[in-house]
């Protein structure tokens, strides 16, 4: 079997309305699936592809409905040939029962169940990588700005200390000047001046 198209191409396209009325029913969700009663058939779940879905192909027998999540046991809901009622309203009433299923999902055409589950698994997964992404980006940014005030902060403070040091500099050159001469002297009396080869 060759490659799937991509699900974008492939989504059934429901008006917003019509999507929000559909929603929890099983008829349009993509985790439902037909599997044959008999294992020796096999046991994979199959598409319940969209002229089934809208009842215009019947659900072969020998086959049962069933929901790839388990979310609801649609096995023992399905039709037995021995049903009294028509197989095609049992399966109907199956289809558009409003379940307000919290695991629905919208089907996907051309998608088998464990297909859509890969491709809702690879959704969420790209969402999440998306907000650990965004998340990573915002606390990165919020660093920046935090070493950036914390800089701006130590700057000013190592500012400041000059300013106060040039300030007492200043001070102590304007105070000591007029005493220079009298310092001078007495290192030269001291023997001191000659030594530091003033």
């Amino acid at each position: 079997m060759g490659a799937k198209e991509a699900p974008s191409l492939c989504l059934r396209v429901l008006p917003m309305e019509s999507l929000f009325g559909e929603q929890g029913k099983c008829g349009t969700c993509g985790y439902l699936g037909q599997r044959a009663i008999n294992p020796v058939f096999g046991t994979e779940l199959r598409e319940v592809n969209e002229p089934q879905r809208a009842g215009r192909i019947d659900i072969l027998e020998g086959v049962t409905l069933s929901c790839y999540l388990k979310a609801a046991d649609l096995e023992r809901e399905y039709p037995r040939p021995t049903a009294a009622q028509p197989v095609r309203a049992i399966v109907r009433s199956i289809l558009d029962k409003h379940r307000k299923c919290p695991k629905w999902d919208p089907y996907l055409q051309q998608f088998n169940p464990k297909e859509h589950f890969q491709f809702y698994q690879q959704q969420q997964f790209a969402r999440q990588m998306e907000r650990n992404l965004r998340t990573f980006e915002e606390q990165l940014e919020r660093s920046r700005r935090q070493f950036e005030l914390q800089l701006q902060a130590d700057n000013r403070r190592f500012q400041r200390k000059l300013a106060l040091i040039a300030v007492f500099a200043v001070a102590f050159v304007a105070l000591a000047y007029p005493f220079m001469p009298m310092l001078y002297t007495a290192l030269l009396k001291a023997g001191i001046a000659r030594v530091l080869g003033f």
